[in-house]
């Protein structure tokens, strides 16, 4: 989460022109730590990606960290 938050904090931070028009951007990020009893990436992946989409829901520009699951 505090790397995730730091990466969403600098890509916040950052100030950029196109054709003369300042831009800001935001970034939402899902965080997931493999279990132990998951066998692949895929339900890891999954894990992080509904939590990517919590974010966004939340309000956007935010990190949101997928809860352990236990079998």
């Amino acid at each position: 989460r505090q790397m995730a938050e730091a990466i969403r904090s600098a890509i916040e931070g950052l100030r950029m022109a196109w054709q003369g028009i300042g831009l800001s951007i935001t970034a939402s990020v899902g965080v997931a730590t493999r279990a132990p009893h998951e066998r692949s990436q895929a339900s890891t992946l999954e894990r992080a990606d509904k939590a990517l989409y919590a974010a966004k829901r939340s309000g956007r520009n935010r990190v949101h960290v997928a809860p352990a699951e236990f079998v």
